[in-house]
C-alpha cells in the first residue's frame, strides 16, 4: 500500500508535506492538512470537489491514534482476524481496484476466518466508491441487490 501511495505522490505534494512540519505546530492540524494534500491519491475520479463540511469538522488526533494503536495491537496478538471466525452472517467486501489498500490480499487473508466472505471489485474506483463518477450508482445498486439476495 505504501509503495502505491509513494508512486502516486509527486514532488509538489511531498514538498507541501515537508513544509507542514515546520508551518503547522498543532499535530492535529498537520494530520488534517496532510490528509487534504493526499486524499486524491486514494480516489480514481471523484464526483466533485470534496465537501466543505470536511473542512470545518473538528479532528480528534488522540482518539485516532489510540484507535489505530489498539487495532495494531489486536492484529499483532492475533485477536484480529482470529475473532472474525465467529461471524456467521454473509459478508460482502467491496473494493475499488484503484484503492491503494491491497483488496485481494486482504480478502485472501480473511477467507480462512470468514469463508462466506464475498468480494466485489470495481474497476476505475478508489477507496470510496460512493464518491466515484463511474462507480457510485453501481456501488449502491450492488449493495441493494446483495442485501436483497441475502434477506432471511
Amino acid at each position: 500500500m505504501q509503495e502505491i501511495i509513494d508512486e502516486r505522490m509527486d514532488d509538489d505534494v511531498r514538498d507541501h508535506i515537508r513544509r507542514l512540519s515546520a508551518d503547522a505546530t498543532d499535530p492535529a492540524e498537520q494530520f488534517i492538512q496532510t490528509f487534504k494534500l493526499t486524499r486524491h491519491i486514494f480516489d480514481y475520479d471523484p464526483i466533485g470537489p470534496y465537501a466543505e463540511k470536511e473542512e470545518s469538522e473538528p479532528f480528534d488526533l488522540k482518539a485516532h491514534d489510540e484507535t489505530w494503536s489498539d487495532m495494531r495491537r489486536l492484529q499483532d496478538d492475533g485477536t484480529y482476524p482470529n475473532t472474525f471466525a465467529a461471524i456467521e452472517s454473509p459478508v460482502l467486501m467491496m473494493h475499488g481496484q484503484y484503492d491503494p489498500h491491497p483488496g485481494k490480499m486482504i480478502r485472501d487473508s480473511l477467507l480462512p476466518f470468514i469463508p462466506q466472505l464475498e468480494h466485489q471489485e470495481f474497476d476505475c474506483c478508489g477507496h470510496s466508491p460512493w464518491i466515484e463518477k463511474s462507480t457510485r450508482e453501481l456501488f449502491f445498486s450492488s449493495i441493494c441487490g446483495w442485501l436483497e439476495s441475502h434477506k432471511t
